[in-house]
């Protein structure tokens, strides 16, 4: 879909610097509250907002971990402790882990796929140091029940 740089936009498109409203602004104009120049118009914003859910989607799995990894944490310890009852916990923890996992890894996949495009340049930097955190947390997330199931089988 092409925009002719003279119409002003119609649908909400903020600032990717300081998060201005530019609806009624001629794309690739100023942005009336930080003076920034945003060339690439309508492919800045789209990265943009690509990285905000991608940042919102490893919040998400982040947070679904954390719920499964406590979860099969107890069920394990609860199973360890001879409780034959806390064995369907434990398997729908692991199952709750797993999934989150796999999300994490196609998450990852399509962001490096996505790095590699020219237009992930317009991506500003807040918006990368958040994706290499988020990256980073989810990626320790994935390897604990893996460490935590070595250390429990050597105890």
């Amino acid at each position: 879909m092409s925009h002719d740089a003279t119409l002003p936009l119609t649908r909400a498109l903020n600032c990717p610097e300081c998060g201005y409203d530019q609806r009624g602004l001629p794309v690739g104009s100023r942005c009336p509250e930080c003076g920034t120049s945003h060339l690439a118009g309508w492919a800045m914003a789209e990265v943009n907002q690509w990285a905000d859910r991608t940042i919102l989607n490893l919040w998400s799995i982040c947070v679904m971990q954390s719920i499964g990894g406590a979860c099969l944490l107890i069920g394990v310890i609860a199973t360890t402790l001879g409780q034959s009852a806390a064995i369907p916990i434990v398997l729908t923890s692991a199952a709750y882990v797993i999934t989150a996992t796999l999300w994490y890894l196609f998450t990852l996949a399509f962001v490096v796929y996505r790095q590699r495009r020219p237009s992930f340049t317009n991506v500003t930097d807040s918006r990368r140091s958040s994706l290499r955190a988020w990256l980073a947390v989810d990626g320790l997330l994935c390897i604990a029940p893996v460490v935590a199931a070595y250390a429990l089988s050597a105890w």
